[in-house]
């Protein structure tokens, strides 16, 4: 039997609903924790998956050990610095869309 990836999604916007609808599809991946600076959001998308976690906090994702991955799901001003945060907390990120709008902010995410 193969072990599930544990996500956290952060965006729950219209983006992150279709990350939480394609995911839901799958029996390999589970969807532990959705991240949003609007908590009602969060929790709207979180009651669709059992035992998923709605929160405000980034931290929350980043400190949780049982997090393998993340899926970024937000607009373009945070993603190079969400990428950052997350790749340093030794997690594997997926962004939705190109990892920033310039070059320059993508490579100080090298380490």
């Amino acid at each position: 039997m193969t072990s599930k990836i544990h996500f956290a999604l952060i965006g729950a916007g219209r983006m992150g609903k279709r990350w939480v609808s394609v995911m839901s599809n799958y029996d390999s991946v589970s969807l532990e924790v959705i991240v949003s600076t609007r908590l009602k959001t969060a929790k709207s998308l979180a009651n669709e998956i059992p035992k998923c976690i709605p929160t405000e906090n980034i931290k929350d994702v980043l400190e949780n050990k049982n997090i393998d991955a993340i899926i970024i799901a937000t607009p373009h001003k945070y993603l190079s610095s969400i990428t950052s945060l997350g790749l340093r907390s030794g997690k594997h990120v997926l962004c939705e869309k190109q990892g920033e709008i310039k070059s320059r902010k993508i490579k100080k995410n090298r380490f």
